[in-house]
Formats: C-alpha cells, structure tokens, sequence
C-alpha cells in the first residue's frame, strides 16, 4: 500500500474507491464541439445519482448505501452553453457533456 492510500484510509476509514476514483478529471475537448468529462462512479445506479448546475458549477452526488457516497464539484468549462449540459451513464462510467459556444463581443455606445 502505498503512503498516499495509507494516509486516505487513515483519514477516512471509508471505501478507497470513493476517494481516488473521482481524483482529477477534466473537462476534455471532443471532435463534436463539445467538453467531456468522465468520472468513475462504480456500482452506482441512475436513480441513485443526482446531477445539478449552479451558475458555472456541476455538482455530482450519489448515495449507495449509508456509508458508500460520492460527491463531485467542477466548474464548467470557459464559453460553456449551460442548457446543453447532458449526462449519461453506461458501465459505472458518467460521462457529462456540454456543448461550447463561441465567445462574442458586444460594443457597448458609451453614454
């Protein structure tokens, strides 16, 4: 075992899974247009877990019993259109995917 589990399992007697599985993913560009970020979620169920959008944040939890829970935060990526936030899950894999929009600049007439 190696010094960093040890420290987890020591912080948190909990599932290591639970702690090392969501470790830094990233928002990942695809050919489509959009951004991609996967995100082990293992055993878990559709209707066990719930995702949410706050301004510019992506919020993940999830609940597989009382002591196994998931809980995820991430800021969307820059020039992110919110409304087209999707998530999907297939093979204890959950994939969140929005599309990204062209930034544009507006003039503004000064007064």
């Amino acid at each position: 075992m190696t010094l960093e589990r040890r420290l987890i399992s020591y912080a948190n007697p909990g599932p290591l899974w639970q702690y090392t599985s969501t470790r830094n993913p990233v928002w990942t560009d695809s050919e489509d247009g959009s951004s991609v970020l996967f995100l082990e979620v293992p055993g878990f169920k559709r209707e066990n877990l719930s995702v949410s959008l706050l301004e510019d944040r992506v919020t993940v939890t999830g609940k597989r019993n009382d002591r196994e829970h998931i809980s995820f935060i991430r800021a969307l990526p820059r020039y992110s259109n919110p409304d087209s936030l999707a998530a999907t899950l297939e093979d204890g894999i959950l994939t969140l995917r929005v599309q990204r929009q062209t930034p544009r600049e507006v003039q503004i007439e000064v007064q």
